[in-house]
């Protein structure tokens, strides 16, 4: 057979498939392209299974569908291109190196089970990494698979994006629209990076979930770096991964750095890691790095519910925070480390059922770990605060540190419920700012604030403010033989001078008549006298 007969042959076979091919392809002269059963010359799919279209040259297309049964390879020399407006729809094997093999403004789309990975070098060459505008092509691959989910596969370089609108919601805009059970996977963290153009608009993206009105389900990215090129933006903020209306959100080993943002909060305030309105969220091994430019909050989370975080770190805001949350319900922060950024190095806001397991705020660097480049000693502190939980309740510290910060852990009016064990404050200008907890519900257990400039601790009663309290601790107007609560969050002493006492008890067991006690949180001391004694209470 010559080559015009193939090629004759072979359009005719396509045109019959009219629910499943509608192609005008070259094909090549091989004769293992297609093999045409014996009896007719009538191509389809349940009379050909296994055929192979070898495309070895430059085509054009309209609306098309590949079907199941049949495997589409593009070799050398081959592309497709898709008119604007028409769309190639494969659903078959498809089968192609790492070179473009797509072109033209129309849609490629891939049925399931058709790749195992969409590659955004189809659409586009990564000639100059980190130069060359690969925006359209990471979107086209993400697009490929949006209607039911893939994996999209990064090379171990960087892949400069422009961003453009969300067909949904023309007001996002992102390098990336990531569909359901869409995986991003890249080959490390430091290799396969995605960074957003020089000049990007505000609240721009790179990576974003595509249905930001009806919500995604099973997004997942690892091994990627996100870097938001913020040294070379003009605008107020731009976020990193942020992600809305998403019910399992899975980020393992990505980190996102140097995310544009101009004020700790408000309007100004960007994000590196940004969720709003998810449910079941997992960040295991993920960082947040600001060493160029300015630079927005780390971890972010809003109205939000079942967020855990997991061996995470966040350093060098420079504005604003490394962790921070509000409205959200269930967030867990195991083994995180916060350091070196401005307002706060972990901020809870407005949330319920919040737990700090093992973290750590500012600290010193040591000599282990190349990934940190300090040198040893250097201290990593200067955050307003280490801690701050701010009207949110049910909060839980174990085993939590804060040092070089000029609060170790804040309190505000109206928290509630915070359960403190083993909290060192150590080294702090502050250790503890402690506003009172209205409720009696908050509780501190074996804490400690060593070596504060300032105080070990600040008193600041709801709602106003008092001045510091170092020891001794402002004590409620002793009346004789009534009930008294310790009002504080933490363990007191209370010490009794003069006067003739006739006897005490604390919390409702009686101590006889000595002048040396011990409250709990929430614990009431009683006092029996008839000459009026002095009294004064100290934290311990």
């Amino acid at each position: 057979m010559n080559i015009n007969d193939a090629k004759r042959y072979v359009m005719a076979v396509l045109a019959c498939c009219i629910c499943f091919v509608v192609l005008s392809l070259a094909i090549s002269a091989n004769a293992d392209a297609i093999s045409p059963p014996a009896t007719t010359d009538v191509f389809s799919p349940t009379s050909a299974p296994g055929n192979i279209i070898h495309v070895t040259s430059p085509i054009t297309t309209d609306d098309v569908t590949v079907p199941e049964n049949v495997t589409l390879k593009i070799e050398a020399g081959g592309k497709i291109n898709v008119n604007a407006g028409k769309t190639l729809t494969i659903n078959g094997p498809f089968q192609a190196g790492l070179t473009q093999v797509f072109s033209g403004r129309g849609r490629v789309i891939f049925g399931p089970g058709a790749v195992a990975e969409v590659l955004p070098e189809w659409w586009k060459i990564n000639a100059i990494p980190g130069t060359t505008d690969m925006g359209p092509a990471l979107s086209a691959a993400a697009n490929s698979i949006s209607s039911h989910g893939g994996v999209i596969k990064l090379q171990c370089y960087t892949y400069l994006g422009t961003a453009t609108a969300n067909p949904e919601n023309k007001a996002y805009k992102s390098v990336m629209y990531l569909g359901s059970n869409t995986t991003l996977k890249g080959c490390g963290l430091n290799s396969s990076i995605i960074k957003l153009a020089a000049n990007s608009p505000d609240q721009a993206a790179i990576i974003q979930n595509s249905n930001i009105g009806s919500g995604n389900k099973n997004i997942s990215v690892e091994d990627v770096g996100l870097d938001g090129n913020a040294v070379n933006q003009i605008i107020d903020r731009q976020l990193g991964a942020a992600f809305l209306r998403v019910k399992g959100l899975y980020l393992t080993r990505v980190e996102i750095k140097n995310v544009r943002g101009t004020a700790s909060s408000g309007l100004g305030e960007g994000f590196h890691f940004e969720i709003g309105l998810c449910s079941d969220v997992f960040y295991v091994d993920c960082s947040v790095v600001g060493d160029s430019g300015s630079t927005a909050s780390g971890f972010s989370a809003n109205s939000s519910t079942n967020v855990s975080y997991v061996n995470c770190s966040a350093r060098g805001m420079a504005i604003a925070n490394g962790f921070t949350h509000n409205g959200c319900s269930h967030v867990s922060h195991t083994n995180c480390r916060s350091f070196l950024n401005k307002h706060s190095e972990f901020n809870s806001e407005v949330s319920r059922f919040v737990t700090y397991a093992n973290c750590q705020a500012g600290g010193q660097a040591t000599t282990a770990g190349a990934a940190h480049p300090f040198k040893a000693g250097q201290s990593l502190g200067g955050a307003g605060y280490g801690f701050s939980v701010v009207e949110s309740s049910h909060v839980n510290f174990t085993g939590c540190s804060a040092s070089y910060e000029n609060t170790g852990l804040y309190l505000s009016p109206a928290t509630s419920r915070v359960n403190i064990s083993g909290f060192d404050a150590s080294y702090n200008s502050l250790g503890f700012g402690v506003a009172a907890d209205a409720a009696l519900t908050s509780k501190m257990v074996n804490v400690r604030a060593d070596f504060c400039k300032v105080s070990p601790l600040s008193i600041q009663p709801s709602p106003g403010f008092s001045t510091l309290y170092n020891s001794y601790l402002p004590a409620p107007a002793l009346t004789n033989n009534t009930d008294i609560v310790n009002p504080f969050p933490f363990q007191v002493s209370v010490f009794i001078t003069g006067g003739t006492v006739n006897g005490a008890s604390v919390a409702g067991q009686p101590v006889g008549i000595t002048r040396s006690m011990t409250l709990q949180p929430g614990w009431t001391i009683r006092i029996n006298y008839t000459g009026s004694p002095i009294w004064w209470w100290s934290a311990l």
